[in-house]
């Protein structure tokens, strides 16, 4: 990598409530159990479950991860290990960039406490496994040879439409059909590093969860990140009491939710959660289908089912498979089953935890530190000459995008260029490109060289770079 511009993330991101948790967190306090700065790291030395950890070493190995995981997972048995989660849920070809820098965030965030405190930090990703919004993660974008933005459909059995993403299975045809669709139209020289991300020469049918984790344990494993999926049975039997306490008051943990809510409406934060009159935290899966689980005095109901409180407790203890939290509940079962001492967050998670203090409460644990992950624009040669011909900075492109492209942009070829480049259906580019449009040109070096740039030098470094955005120029 040529150079690299650091950019401050309040000329980047945009959701207010993420620019002063950074910038001016007393204002925030009253949400958040810890401030980002990093002056304090709590440290969780809750004894993890034995079957979990267990479990772990299992599941990692399933992927040939690295004897670097395997080791930080037996590390888990000591209590005084500190866990640095982060997690998303799963995307083609390892989903948008802003998964990378996030996974990337929460390593080197492990790496630096550990060398800092001598005591053992391990970066954990928390795969989303239950979400079941196909059409969030349908769409695959690269940038093709003549810089043009493509958008490909993967082609999702229609009939799991609405199920968990941990009961998708794709058919290999499937996958290599959409991939000879796409492979020689991606700018690149060595597109053959598509054939080889993620178990795909296997040649037989992927789960789209274990696809998903090949993938991450392709790139990160060799530094150490232990994976968790939390629709594995082992998994599911262990968050039973998390929702066992939910089941118990069934719509009290949603007003901590509107609490919360009212608080930051009244200090001019719009909230990213609300709650709904009659909803649980909690889903239930019928028939292949992820349905909300209601509760209307005396019955728990789906729109298709009805039960009463001995009725659901029952079934969770006899199918644990068939619950799952929702986006609120979702970061407290992780916590609760990791111990975990920071979280890395993108700028709309971030809002989401500010309205979580209590629900963490009700569940007997506090709130890890929140910290914001790094993100980027990765800006090639022929794109750095054509801002230079443009006579625009990039930050001309970022800010035009408040005001919509205006009509020369949309006339100009070059302009229109770079835009598709830097930002793809006018996001960020992290919110669109696949790490596979870097690598077909770069190699898989092009991770370490990523880990370069965001390495801190020292702990000063580490708390200033917070939430940074960078350029980056090749």
């Amino acid at each position: 990598m040529k150079r690299f511009e650091l950019i401050d993330p309040e000329n980047i991101y945009k959701t207010k409530i993420f620019i002063d948790y950074i910038r001016n967190f007393p204002e925030l306090k009253d949400f958040f159990n810890f401030d980002p700065s990093l002056e304090t790291v709590p440290e969780n030395h809750i004894p993890r479950d034995n079957n979990l950890i267990e479990h772990l070493f299992k599941y990692n190995n399933n992927f040939n991860c690295t004897e670097k995981t395997l080791s930080n997972i037996l590390s888990l048995k000591d209590p005084k290990t500190c866990v640095i989660a982060t997690g998303q849920q799963p995307g083609l070809f390892s989903g948008p960039l802003y998964t990378i820098y996030k996974t990337i965030t929460a390593i080197i965030l492990a790496d630096t406490l550990t060398k800092k405190t001598g005591k053992k930090y391990v970066p954990v990703f928390w795969i989303e496994s239950s979400d079941s919004n196909i059409a969030n993660i349908s769409s695959f974008f690269y940038v093709n040879k003549e810089n043009k933005l493509k958008d490909l459909i993967f082609p999702f059995p229609k009939e799991k439409t609405g199920a968990s993403f941990s009961k998708i299975t794709l058919n290999y045809q499937d996958i290599y059909n959409f991939i000879l669709k796409f492979k020689d139209d991606i700018a690149g020289e060595n597109n053959e590093v598509i054939l080889n991300f993620g178990n795909i020469r296997s040649g037989q049918d992927l789960n789209l969860i274990d696809w998903f984790a090949s993938c991450l344990t392709q790139l990160f494993s060799s530094r150490g990140l232990v994976l968790i999926d939390p629709r594995q049975t082992e998994v599911q039997k262990l968050s039973k009491p998390v929702f066992k306490k939910e089941l118990e008051d069934p719509l009290k943990p949603c007003q901590f939710i509107q609490k919360s809510e009212n608080l930051l409406k009244e200090k001019g934060y719009p909230p990213a959660l609300s709650a709904f009159p009659n909803n649980t935290h909690i889903f239930l899966e019928e028939n292949d289908q992820r349905k909300k689980l209601k509760f209307f005095e005396p019955y728990f109901q789906t729109d298709g089912s009805k039960f009463s409180r001995d009725q659901i407790t029952s079934l969770l203890d006899a199918r644990p498979e068939l619950f799952s939290p929702n986006v609120a509940l979702r970061p407290v079962l992780q916590d609760w089953l990791l111990k975990t001492s920071v979280y890395v967050a993108g700028p709309n998670e971030t809002a989401y935890f500010a309205q979580l203090k209590e629900l963490y409460y009700y569940h007997n644990i506090s709130m890890p530190l929140i910290y914001p992950r790094y993100g980027a624009t990765i800006i090639p040669d022929f794109i750095s000459g054509l801002l230079s011909r443009s006579g625009l900075s990039i930050m001309d492109f970022q800010n035009r995008l408040d005001k919509k492209i205006q009509q020369p942009l949309r006339q100009n070829p070059e302009l229109k260029q770079i835009f598709n480049y830097l930002f793809p259906q006018q996001v960020l580019q992290e919110r669109r490109l696949n790490i596979i449009q870097f690598l077909t040109k770069y190699g898989f070096e092009f991770i370490d060289e990523l880990f370069e740039v965001f390495s801190p030098k020292n702990q000063a470094e580490l708390q200033s770079l917070m939430a940074r955005h960078y350029f980056i120029y090749l």
